[in-house]
């Protein structure tokens, strides 16, 4: 997590495909884990997945309202 990006907890070799990999850090967006997961050929479940759908169940919980998903992404991206 930033600042310490540079590096992951997970060992490279234990990285292979047909893993889902989930990293629940979103700053920042593609860590270390992410990055390497990725190459390997994981499947890869950034961070702000978990944080989006947070923001969403507060919302909703807080207005009643639906979330309006799209636009909370288009913000959450263009913060981070």
């Amino acid at each position: 997590m930033a600042p310490d990006t540079g590096r992951s907890l997970v060992p490279r070799e234990f990285l292979r495909p047909g893993l889902a990999v989930f990293d629940a850090v979103y700053n920042p967006r593609r860590t270390m884990l992410i990055e390497q997961a990725s190459e390997r050929g994981c499947r890869v479940v950034e961070g702000m997945e978990m944080f989006l759908g947070q923001a969403m169940v507060q919302f909703e919980s807080w207005t009643g309202q639906r979330a309006p998903a799209e636009v909370m992404r288009k913000v959450i991206e263009a913060r981070l």
